[in-house]
């Protein structure tokens, strides 16, 4: 009679084959991070810097269709099919988030140069701002990260709770980005105002994808080692 532990060992390899090629989605997203910051705070060679953003997304797409095509064939448990996908696709979604903010950078500088310089002070404070939250979307990556390849249940407990923090701290950040761009919105032309609250939001999302990503993560060890 097969061991029901064998089988359980065997009936895991995939899923743990999955996890550990997802963390190439977790340095692709922290070295766009990095790209993001930079052109947040130094605005020279922004089309360049966007293209290097956008040749990210293309691998990130590549990772995407492999990884799914992995998934689907069989190499998974089909009751962890889904959480699967899933997971794929919130990584997938932080890289996503991250070129849409880099087009933005790169159009509102380049193509309405004249309306940011009007409010400049403005904008730098606020881009400071994200800054830091992109400081912190890179922290939450590290933890992911780990996550990832963590092979005792309390090392991941303790990333997702480390995220969760992190993504906590982006939230207040986001609450008083807001409150001072409406405070400061009779000084800004409105592609300005919608250009900051978009970029906001969408830094936001890229924490709120994290942790919704060790979410999955939980779920899908949970079911593995249950």
């Amino acid at each position: 009679m097969v061991n029901s532990h064998f089988l359980k060992k065997i009936i895991s390899v995939g899923e743990k084959d999955i996890m550990s090629r997802l963390v190439d989605y977790t340095e692709l997203a922290y070295k766009e991070s990095d790209i993001l910051i930079d052109m947040l705070s130094n605005r020279n060679s922004l089309v360049e810097k966007n293209e290097e953003i956008k040749e990210i997304e293309k691998v990130g797409d590549e990772l995407d269709i492999s990884i799914r095509q992995d998934v689907t064939k069989g190499a998974i448990s089909p009751t962890l099919m889904n959480s699967m996908l899933q997971l794929v696709e919130k990584c997938d979604d932080i890289i996503d988030t991250g070129y849409f903010i880099s087009r933005e950078i790169k159009r509102m500088f380049l193509d309405y140069a004249g309306g940011m310089e009007k409010c400049i002070n403005l904008v730098t404070k606020t881009y400071s701002t994200f800054i830091s939250m992109l400081e912190y979307n890179k922290a939450s990556l590290k933890h992911l990260n780990q996550m990832l390849t963590a092979s005792e249940d309390e090392k991941i407990r303790d990333e997702r709770i480390a995220i969760e923090k992190l993504e906590e701290k982006v939230d207040e950040l986001k609450d008083d980005t807001f409150d001072y761009i409406y405070r400061n919105a009779d000084g800004l032309p409105y592609l300005v105002f919608s250009h900051l609250i978009d970029l906001t939001h969408k830094i936001d999302d890229m924490l709120d994808d994290c942790e919704d990503a060790a979410d999955l993560i939980i779920t899908i060890t949970r079911s593995i080692t249950s």
